[in-house]
């Protein structure tokens, strides 16, 4: 869900496997990404990536200009979340998680660019914004 174009608020969600709560913490470390994994041979193929971004660079980029909450669960635990303002982390917590399935993540992205206003004057209308974004979704 979208509003304002994104910048007022996003949320993203999915009913993954979740994550603990100190993969939390590690989501926002810069370059940490669950994305690739080794084949056979023990290697990493970068050549062959079918996903969207992978450098771990996208959610602390995030959450250095807003404020970004991350609720999740994992099997087996108890759901916690993180929230973070223009990268000043609180938590682990206990949460409530209220997604699709028992386990999963969700993400809510408010007032994007707070910290940072002179983005602000690079971005499209509220409309463009928002075509772009589902563009990708």
């Amino acid at each position: 869900a979208i509003e304002a174009g994104g910048l007022k608020r996003m949320t993203i969600e999915d009913d993954g496997c979740g994550m603990s709560a100190d993969d939390l913490l590690l989501a926002l470390d810069r370059h940490a990404t669950s994305k690739l994994s080794a084949g056979q041979d023990g290697r990493v193929d970068l050549l062959n990536i079918h996903t969207m971004g992978f450098r771990g660079e996208a959610l602390p980029s995030i959450a250095s200009v807003s404020r970004m909450t991350i609720t999740s669960r994992a099997a087996g635990e108890e759901a916690a979340d993180i929230f973070i303002e223009a990268g000043r982390i609180e938590g682990p917590r206990p949460a409530a998680f209220t997604g699709r399935g028992e386990t999963g993540t969700r993400i809510e992205v408010r007032d994007l660019f707070h910290a940072t206003p002179a983005r602000l004057k690079f971005m499209k209308g509220e409309r463009s914004e928002s075509m772009a974004v589902n563009d990708v979704v």
